[in-house]
């Protein structure tokens, strides 16, 4: 799911694709430290390997 969300947002502009990651970022805040953080790792490595900036933390 992570991968897919990487590569759709990497299909959008660079408006879109921040709010998407602001949007995120913000909803992850609701979960408990250590899985916020394993979230967040998951995401910026994905974002990464996929050639997308690591913002997600």
């Amino acid at each position: 799911m992570v991968t897919a969300l990487v590569q759709a947002i990497a299909r959008r502009d660079e408006a879109d694709a921040d709010e998407f990651r602001r949007v995120t970022r913000s909803a992850m805040a609701r979960f408990a430290i250590p899985q916020w953080q394993r979230l967040a790792a998951t995401f910026d490595q994905t974002a990464v390997e996929h050639g997308q900036p690591a913002a997600w933390a």
